[in-house]
């Protein structure tokens, strides 16, 4: 049975994770099958080449844990301590002593060295703990609103108050929607004469 103080915030790996890494494989498979059909001749100037797209994977699965996460898994914040999940099972992580980093994700994108976007891509959350640390990122979460809910618990929880759950993000009217409003009011008013 649930204790009722438990927040739990349901996780699953982002849904592009696991077709970029098949995709990663096959272009590894697809280097090194031409290399084994090109035979000896054609391995000189084509080694480093194959040889990276052959770590590719490897590479995307070493420097990925934080988006990977157990199927079924959740974050999980008690009155005492946050529970993650982990390769063994949930993590427990006393509040005493727990302290939490919050490392915005951008990805910057530029072309012929000119920068053209900045993309915000979630939030690392990196609990550290006399009894371990554990990384994850907010991409993780089943509902990517549930994010700013979730760094307010996360403070709230800091703080020692009751955290409050998954929830949306509420829809703020932008300034440009302010600055119309009377125009919109007036027509509606015309509208119903």
């Amino acid at each position: 049975m649930t204790d009722p103080s438990t927040v739990t915030y349901p996780l699953r790996t982002p849904a592009l994770y696991w077709p970029l890494f098949g995709a990663l494989c096959a272009m590894a498979a697809v280097a090194l099958a031409l290399v084994l059909w090109a035979g000896p001749v054609g391995i000189g100037a084509t080694a480093i080449p194959v040889v990276v797209l052959c770590l590719l994977p490897v590479v995307f699965l070493a420097g990925t844990p934080t988006y990977r996460v157990p199927r079924g898994s959740a974050l999980e914040l008690l009155p005492d301590r946050v529970r993650t999940p982990g390769k063994g099972g949930p993590v427990d992580l006393p509040l005493d002593g727990l302290t939490i980093e919050l490392t915005n994700q951008l990805v910057r994108t530029t072309v012929l060295a000119i920068p053209v976007a900045s993309i915000e891509r979630g939030v690392l959350l990196t609990f550290r703990s006399p009894h371990g640390v554990a990384r994850i990122s907010t991409l993780c979460l089943q509902d990517r609103a549930w994010q700013r809910g979730l760094l307010l618990d996360l403070e709230a929880l800091v703080r020692g108050d009751r955290p409050l759950g998954p929830r949306p993000e509420p829809v703020l009217a932008t300034p440009v929607d302010a600055q119309l409003a009377p125009y919109v009011a007036r027509v509606e008013e015309e509208l119903e004469d």
